[in-house]
């Protein structure tokens, strides 16, 4: 391909063996330890809050390699520590004073807007709603299965009287793996439209926001393309308020899913897009989930910082008793005096809820010999046979809705 582009190798070869008889690098330009201390700390920063020093000074060392000495390079470090561009942190580590500002800033708006903004129905309204919505789904699916009855969860209750009765512009919904928050969205969605209120979302990944979309009814686009949307949109309504300065932009609600993947640049963004837009935000997720793939954890700081905060927290997932009573252990429900919420969760009773599980009969060990164990052959040894035998016995349906996990590649492909 780069012959037909016309590139003449021969050319490159006769320049690099001239570069190979001075030594082998020849450096295009020379850097100052200061541009090898920015480049690293652009490189860690963007990634990680928090870096240790050997990082940041091996990647400056690396990309200046030939280029600057690492007496230039500490030099550089010392005095961006000095002058407060590295803050050092009491565990030793280092963060940059951009990543703080921005914490800080963040936080600072929460504080500020706590009642600056309008309730969409007052505490009485919301809870009719609710109590309205349980009759008419259990009237609808009481005709078709009398014994299955719909009631929202005390979580589900809790975050749709926060979203659509606070006076605060920013609040967090903590809601765990299976408890609801489509379900809850969906109401959200409706009683916001009822009251004039435009509902839309947005995610972190493309599926997410699919999801939302598709599960909840709340049109949605991923965190950057809502970014690109609503500056195009605020520049349009600037642009129409120079002819009608009356024009009114209707109220607003944003709801942000996922929101544990969000990265601190991108929180703050939302943030001072909102407070232009005049809208509300809720930021729903989940601190113990993935943390995203740029720096911070704006959603767990925030959670932990004062922002108006609904926990849900009662798992439905799970349909047997015993499953039931499983993720109660771990999550800490079994532990609960009556009428208690749960609010905090640690995932600190796995290995108890494992002991649980096992005495009710749902741990089957299967005991392997060494030969067994070392084994690689395609037959598998006792316990691939025994996961075989167990699927093997399974109709298509349950086949289809069952799981098999395995640690290594060699018990997937035996």
């Amino acid at each position: 391909q780069a012959q037909a582009l016309g590139i003449d190798f021969s050319e490159i070869n006769a320049r690099a063996q001239v570069h190979r008889s001075k030594g082998g690098f020849v450096a295009q330009h020379q850097l100052s330890g200061r541009e090898a201390m920015v480049f690293s700390g652009g490189h860690h920063f963007e990634r990680e809050a928090v870096v240790d020093k050997s990082q940041l000074m091996a990647t400056a060392m690396a990309h200046g390699a030939g280029r600057v000495g690492p007496d230039a390079v500490m030099q550089a470090f010392n005095t961006l520590e000095r002058d407060g561009d590295l803050v050092k942190l009491p565990d030793g580590r280092y963060t940059a004073k951009k990543m703080i500002s921005s914490e800080t800033w963040s936080l600072e708006q929460v504080r500020a807007h706590k009642g600056q903004t309008a309730p969409v129905m007052t505490v009485q309204q919301v809870s009719q709603r609710i109590a309205d919505e349980e009759v008419r789904r259990n009237t609808e699916s009481g005709q078709r299965n009398p014994a299955k009855k719909f009631v929202y969860t005390e979580g589900q209750k809790d975050a749709l009287i926060l979203a659509l009765t606070t006076k605060d512009r920013y609040m967090e919904v903590q809601g765990l793996a299976g408890t609801g928050k489509t379900t809850m969205l969906k109401a959200l969605n409706a009683m916001a439209q009822e009251n004039g209120v435009v509902v839309r979302g947005m995610a972190p990944t493309g599926a997410a926001s699919q999801t939302l979309s598709r599960e909840a009814g709340i049109p949605s686009d991923t965190v950057s393309m809502f970014f690109v949307k609503e500056r195009k949109l605020q520049d349009d309504i600037a642009f129409a308020r120079r002819y009608a300065d009356d024009f009114k932009r209707k109220d607003e609600m944003w709801v942000v899913d996922e929101s544990s993947f969000l990265s601190q640049k991108q929180k703050s963004l939302i943030d001072a897009l909102a407070q232009t837009a005049g809208a509300k935000v809720v930021y729903l997720g989940d601190k113990l989930q993935l943390q995203g793939v740029e720096a911070g954890k704006p959603f767990e700081l925030a959670q932990n910082n004062g922002i108006s905060t609904a926990y849900m927290t009662e798992i439905s997932r799970q349909k047997t008793p015993q499953m039931k009573h499983a993720v109660a252990i771990m999550t800490g429900h079994d532990q609960l005096a009556p009428g208690e919420r749960l609010n905090e969760i640690e995932l600190a009773s796995n290995a108890r809820a494992f002991n649980y599980m096992d005495s009710a009969g749902m741990v089957r060990e299967v005991r392997e010999s060494d030969a067994n164990l070392n084994a690689s052959s395609m037959g598998g040894g006792e316990l691939v046979q025994a996961v075989v035998a167990d699927v093997l016995r399974m109709n298509p349906v349950e086949r289809a809705n069952t799981l098999v996990i395995t640690p290594f590649n060699k018990d997937r492909h035996e």
